[in-house]
């Protein structure tokens, strides 16, 4: 292990989650253990607004920040975008897009 290793944050993986518009039949990501990461998405996708869920399989609610603005993030699938920070406040986000879809996050923990 080389001298500044242990400063490096571990790349967890690569994970897909199917897109929908409503927040009851969307797909659940679970953030709990990371700390940044990016996100890419298919064709057609624009904008994805983050819902949060305490637990899993519990009720989602849309997720606001402190400034009582709903949390969204433009996205397109010619590029990776940056999360938003205030998805690592959540336990479980679930993410609802503008279109049916894909997203495939690179997360670290």
């Amino acid at each position: 292990m080389g001298l500044f290793a242990w400063f490096k944050r571990a790349h967890s993986g690569v994970r897909e989650v199917s897109l929908t518009t409503s927040q009851s039949t969307t797909g659940q990501l679970d953030v709990r253990s990371y700390a940044g990461g990016t996100v890419r998405v298919s064709s057609g996708v624009t904008l994805l607004t983050f819902w949060n869920r305490q637990q899993e399989g519990d009720t989602e609610l849309q997720y606001y920040n402190k400034d009582d603005s709903a949390v969204t993030l433009t996205v397109a699938s010619t590029k990776d975008t940056q999360l938003p920070p205030e998805l690592y406040d959540m336990a479980f986000a679930v993410i609802v897009a503008n279109t049916s879809g894909t997203a495939t996050f690179a997360l670290k923990g």
